[in-house]
């Protein structure tokens, strides 16, 4: 009988959880989480893409109560302004270098954002969805360039098979580099984490038709599979805001349905 009623509890505690939506965004110089205070668009910055990255702000500081008409209206009057506010920042930010003195246009920290944003949904769980047009090759959870400028010299050979292996699968070190395993147990412990918090993690990828960059959408693809994600791979072209925006609208209206079994 206790066992039933902990699982009514268990059942009712979730269903009361309400349905939220958040903004932030990624940098050189760290993850900016948006919040609309007085109608405009304030920035806070967690610059720590490096080490320990982490939510610096309670979900409900930085996220929109969905299930009532005055969140949706604070959603939608901070969409409209967001870009306005964020442009000038951001543009200060990639056109010169950051802390590190690197090139901000070419770095992309999104390791460090998952992090982060399973950081900040470790209570509640949710749904994650990163954005972005290459892999994370900088701080947390950056993937080197496995491909190089050799890429003929895997053709035929015995190293494509590892080329396109997910680093999580990188276990032999005869197979490949200490950095590589460490990247990959790294993500390894990231959907482990996720699974454990029920975070959902979902990338939706946006190139050219012809990418400029080593993806690496294995390794990555691993990381949704393993979070009963799904990873997206828009190539540019004249409908590629369609596409992006049918992705966004599958995220804002899918439900997952829960089925609990009673004894």
């Amino acid at each position: 009988m206790s066992q039933h009623w902990q699982a009514q509890q268990n059942v009712s505690a979730r269903s009361e959880v309400k349905p939220r939506i958040g903004c932030c965004i990624v940098s050189c110089t760290g993850v900016f989480l948006v919040t609309c205070r007085d109608e405009a668009p304030v920035l806070t910055v967690m610059s720590d893409v490096t080490q320990d990255p982490f939510c610096p702000l309670p979900l409900e500081e930085w996220t929109f109560d969905m299930s009532t008409e005055r969140g949706c209206t604070d959603w939608n009057a901070s969409t409209e302004t967001l870009w306005e506010t964020l442009q000038p920042i951001l543009d200060k930010a990639l056109d010169g270098r950051n802390v590190h003195g690197l090139p901000g246009r070419s770095l992309s920290p999104g390791g460090a954002a998952l992090f982060a944003l399973s950081d900040a949904l470790r209570e509640s769980g949710g749904r994650a969805t990163w954005i972005t047009h290459q892999r994370p090759n900088f701080g947390l959870g950056a993937i080197r360039d496995r491909e190089g400028k050799n890429m003929k010299s895997y053709t035929h050979s015995a190293t494509e098979h590892l080329l396109y292996a997910p680093l999580q699968h990188c276990h032999d070190s005869s197979k490949g580099n200490a950095a590589d395993q460490a990247t990959g147990q790294l993500y390894k412990s990231l959907a482990g984490q996720c699974a454990k918090n029920r975070v959902c993690v979902d990338i939706i990828i946006i190139t050219p038709p012809s990418p400029q960059s080593f993806l690496d959408i294995a390794t990555l693809g691993e990381l949704c599979r393993a979070t009963c994600g799904k990873l997206k791979w828009i190539r540019g072209n004249h409908a590629w805001q369609e596409q992006l925006q049918e992705e966004l609208w599958y995220v804002v209206v899918c439900m997952r349905v829960r089925v609990w079994r009673m004894w």
